[in-house]
């Protein structure tokens, strides 16, 4: 599992969304972080927007939830892929994924003014 590989977890509401590798798991295998794809909504963080064509998942105006970020072990990550509670998804273009971190850098670390 990499930097831009989405996936579900399997089991009731939690396998609705799709969620996506943020950080690169080659540098730091301890902390990898994930953030899910969700419908927009106008309440919500509007940081990282994607649309149809953007991603096979994505039927319409969808938005990152940075706020309900995660973070896992690439050990753990791939034990539930192998138990068959994690499955893959198709990989993010580069630049969805460039879109998505831009996201994150803004929400999740901001930059001290």
């Amino acid at each position: 599992m990499q930097a831009g590989d989405p996936f579900f977890l399997a089991g009731g509401a939690a396998d609705r969304h799709l969620r996506v590798i943020i950080s690169d798991p080659t540098i730091n295998p301890d902390r990898v972080i994930f953030a899910s794809m969700t419908s927009y909504d106008v309440t919500k963080e509007e940081v990282c927007l994607l649309d149809v064509g953007d991603h096979a998942f994505v039927k319409r105006k969808t938005r990152i939830a940075y706020a309900s970020a995660k973070e896992a072990t690439l050990h753990d990550l791939l034990q539930l892929r192998d138990a068959g509670q994690l499955r893959p998804d198709i990989p993010v273009t580069s630049e969805i994924l460039k879109r998505i971190r831009r996201g994150a850098s803004l929400k999740l670390m901001p930059i001290a003014a």
